[in-house]
């Protein structure tokens, strides 16, 4: 999927723009958060994969299912729209729950790099952990890492 395509949705829902290279960091920005929140090791987007080159490293569904509530986070963030931040980034965080439990399978397996070895995408992502859902302060409700 392009970055292009995620951020016309983005653009859509938030009813705001950013340029492209600020649509990229952004991008790379919910990366970073999927790669340290999760474990995997997914690589950054490129102003290649803005609008020539479609980023294939996991699916196109969770790529607009995590990336795009991000860059909306991201934009309304900038607005200084604390409400439409916040449900935007609480949207990132319940994919990225779902993602861990259902979306690790559409990360990509079978890249190599230049000496023909591997690249673990997947990380230590495949490790969750269930939460005691009962405790009464404890606001999340299923798995979680």
């Amino acid at each position: 999927m392009l970055v292009k395509e995620i951020y016309e949705s983005s653009q859509y829902v938030t009813d705001e723009e950013m340029s492209s290279s600020q649509a990229i960091n952004a991008a790379n920005a919910a990366l970073a958060e999927i790669n340290t929140k999760i474990g995997t090791k997914l690589p950054f987007y490129t102003n290649e994969n803005y609008q020539t080159i479609p980023y294939d490293k996991f699916s196109d569904s969770w790529q607009l299912r995590l990336i795009e509530p991000y860059l909306s986070y991201s934009i309304a963030a900038n607005d200084s729209d604390v409400n439409a931040r916040d449900f935007h980034y609480n949207r990132f965080l319940t994919a990225l729950r779902e993602f861990q439990v259902s979306g690790i399978e559409s990360i990509k397996t079978d890249d190599v790099d230049s000496e023909g070895n591997p690249i673990d995408y997947v990380g230590t992502a495949k490790r969750v952990v269930k939460i005691d859902a009962s405790a009464r302060y404890n606001p999340f409700k299923g798995w979680w890492v």
